[in-house]
């Protein structure tokens, strides 16, 4: 499964981070890139199976991410902290899921160089 999530952030640091927001809507979440006009990625809320956060090391600085598997296929979708719509992405996940960012942000954050996996939220079976 961690690999999976390492594939999915590659091919979504490869993007150029300029172009790409966050969009939030009542029904569903999407990354859309404004280069291309469409969307990255995107599934409705009732999709979701499991909300991941992890933190990349890249040297200089860590990225903390969100990585969000839904059902079907087992694909990870994942975003980071620096994409616009991250607040609001977490606005959402505590309304919908009582994920709080200040329960687990922490927790990611530190201890440096360690990944710091952490499942948020699971769908029950």
């Amino acid at each position: 499964m961690i690999e999976k999530l390492k594939e999915a952030f590659s091919r979504y640091r490869e993007t150029e981070p300029q172009h790409r927001r966050l969009l939030v809507a009542p029904d569903r979440v999407s990354l859309f890139s404004a280069k291309s006009g469409r969307d990255m990625w995107s599934f409705r809320w009732d999709e979701l199976a499991e909300v991941v956060a992890y933190k990349v090391d890249a040297v200089v600085v860590d990225h903390i991410c969100l990585g969000f598997r839904t059902h079907g296929d087992g694909a990870f979708h994942v975003t980071d902290e620096e994409t616009p719509g991250w607040h609001e992405l977490n606005d959402e996940l505590s309304k919908r899921f009582g994920i709080t960012a200040s329960g687990w942000f922490g927790d990611v954050a530190f201890h440096a160089f360690a990944q710091n996996w952490t499942v948020l939220w699971q769908r029950d079976s």
